[in-house]
């Protein structure tokens, strides 16, 4: 996370919050709380805008593992009540943050992923009636396959959702999964994530 998005990462439209320069100085996990130590650089030039979607990054990146649900953040060693302007008071949480997660999150594939099918797309979504649309499109931009699911909760909340889409290609390609909402106003994809990965036959 510290080293930024990969150039893959970056063409997907994948941007950090995190300041350059940033070190991990140290991490501990014990009863499911990690405490991040990080250097001063984590706090640079940071606002009330900017300062929350860079804890966010940091809370769930480490609790995408199961041995820590809760963060606790230090700075250069020493235990903080506010990082970089905002206050940090108490264990940290990703419900704390969900406002800054897109409309829809792609868990998996991940992005440069070699597919065969059928696929397993999965993640969450906050979208109108939780219904979430997937397509398939070909290294030409064709669509190959396309379905729907629905999230386990709609609209003004966040439910995950998974799906299991077949394709055919005849040789290995690159491809592209993409997740979107349907517009409710004129039916048009809103809310797109696109994924790019490897197609395999």
């Amino acid at each position: 996370m510290l080293s930024g998005p990969t150039a893959a990462e970056q063409s997907a439209g994948v941007r950090s919050a995190i300041p350059a320069g940033t070190r991990l100085l140290s991490l501990r996990i014990a009863n499911g709380t990690a405490t991040v130590d990080l250097s001063s650089a984590f706090e640079s030039a940071a606002t009330a805008s900017t300062m929350p979607p860079r804890l966010a990054q940091v809370i769930y990146t480490v609790t995408q593992f199961s041995t820590a649900t809760k963060v606790r953040f230090e700075i250069d060693g020493q235990g903080r009540t506010v990082v970089g302007g905002v206050p940090v008071q108490g264990l940290q949480t990703r419900a704390m943050y969900g406002s800054y997660l897109p409309a829809i999150t792609v868990v998996n594939p991940t992005i440069g992923e070699r597919l065969s099918s059928p696929v397993s797309v999965s993640g969450t979504a906050d979208v109108f009636e939780a219904v979430v649309s997937l397509r398939i499109l070909d290294a030409a931009g064709n669509e190959i396959a396309r379905t729907f699911t629905s999230a386990t909760c709609g609209t003004g909340c966040r439910g995950d959702y998974s799906r299991t889409v077949p394709y055919s290609v005849t040789h290995a390609e690159a491809g592209t999964i993409e997740v979107f909402e349907i517009s409710a106003k004129d039916g048009s994809p809103v809310n797109v994530q696109s994924i790019p990965v490897t197609l395999l036959p």
